[in-house]
């Protein structure tokens, strides 16, 4: 006796599905962050391994191998070189403080007057000076907090790496498994959306990663040889925030400016003031050279987003997952904008894709239904060849 679901259940079904599927996310939202970090590097590390076991003809485990230790090298010997420098620019950094607050000091004595209006910023800096405190000795407190810390993350990358390494070993795998369970009907929408998604992650992720590295190098050289104090830790801070489109630059570059109207330049003989609005002259012409140069390069279109829907989505991911949240709000709200039109376009019996020919959107499917044993079959066929072809 047939006794399919009715479209009531199936929507029922569907609704609750989407429910546990949240109240599961909550209860283990601890470890959602290097979930999230595991699929963003087996992404990445994805294509690299099928350019090595397409070209260089190796099997596929051996290519994700190679990758693999080539990355633990990069995680080892990245830091060896750069971080005792670094060390070296935070105690300087460090030992300069209590200038800095000085001078900041002088500064906050002084009113501010614009006219008729006076406004006092004793109260202010007093207020900031007691939050800095306030940090500071809550850091001295805990360390033993710091170093399970420490401890915890180094557990969390030796998962994040075993993780991505079998997902990235398996991509071939995983992709058709997910064909097989879409239903045939609705397998070429998802791959459209897939393709689009992934072109909005592509420019985000490689493109926002080789910003990085440039604009951090070029920021760090650049105020090197002018003489700011901590050149690189400020480079440092310009290529971590690079990771939030637009809105990054702007922020990493008032600390740069304080510094330099603060400490002066230790390279040229001009007064704080200009070195100040020199230092802010190079990182503008920076931020000018990569958006209407490097951006169209390296990211292209695919996101296009308007630098306050960025903002507004930092500042939701801030809530919602902390700094990681913060680092990937723009792909997301850009996989988001994808997902709805797609859903706003079906919904008016609009053609979803409308930069593809509308005869291929509406095609129906002409491949038969596969049952559920069929499919369950064809995937464990799948893994077993996969498997014996990797060993």
């Amino acid at each position: 006796m047939d006794r399919r679901w009715s479209a009531t259940t199936k929507r029922w079904v569907v609704v609750f599905g989407v429910v546990a599927a949240y109240l599961v996310a909550r209860r283990i939202s601890a470890i959602l962050a290097p979930i999230i970090i595991t699929c963003i590097l087996a992404y990445i590390l994805t294509p690299i391994a099928d350019f090595l076991s397409t070209h260089l003809r190796l099997r596929r485990t051996w290519a994700v191998l190679i990758i693999y230790l080539a990355l633990i090298a990069v995680l080892i010997i990245v830091p060896a070189l750069f971080i005792p420098s670094l060390i070296d620019q935070i105690e300087n950094f460090v030992e300069g403080l209590p200038t800095l607050i000085q001078a900041l000091n002088e500064i906050y004595e002084r009113p501010l007057v614009f006219r008729d209006f006076t406004l006092d910023l004793a109260d202010v800096y007093e207020q900031a000076n007691n939050s800095l405190e306030g940090v500071l000795n809550s850091l001295a407190t805990q360390t033993i907090s710091i170093l399970t810390n420490v401890f915890s993350a180094v557990v969390w990358m030796v998962f994040i790496l075993v993780t991505s390494f079998y997902m990235v070993r398996d991509a071939a795998v995983i992709k058709r498994w997910a064909d097989e369970v879409t239903p045939p009907a609705y397998r070429a929408d998802i791959r459209q959306l897939q393709a689009r998604v992934a072109a909005s992650w592509n420019a985000f992720l490689r493109g926002q990663l080789i910003l990085m590295i440039i604009i951090g190098l070029v920021v760090g050289t650049s105020m090197t040889i002018i003489g700011l104090p901590n050149a690189w830790l400020i480079g440092l801070l310009f290529g971590i925030l690079e990771f939030i489109p637009n809105i990054g630059p702007t922020i990493a570059t008032i600390p740069a400016v304080l510094i330099a109207y603060i400490q002066g330049s230790t390279v040229l003989n001009i007064s704080n003031g200009w070195f100040a609005v020199l230092v802010l002259a190079i990182n503008f012409v920076i931020q000018q050279l990569e958006n209407n140069y490097l951006v169209p390069r390296i990211m292209g279109q695919s996101l296009n987003l308007h630098p306050i829907v960025v903002l507004i989505a930092a500042i939701i991911g801030a809530h919602v997952a902390g700094v990681l949240g913060i680092l990937l709000a723009a792909p997301m709200v850009a996989t988001l904008r994808i997902l709805v039109d797609y859903a706003y376009r079906r919904l008016l019996d609009l053609p979803p894709f409308p930069d593809l020919p509308t005869k291929e959107q509406f095609e129906p499917a002409t491949q038969p239904r596969a049952s559920a044993v069929e499919g369950s079959a064809s995937v464990a066929g799948a893994v077993i060849g996969e498997q014996g072809k990797q060993e």
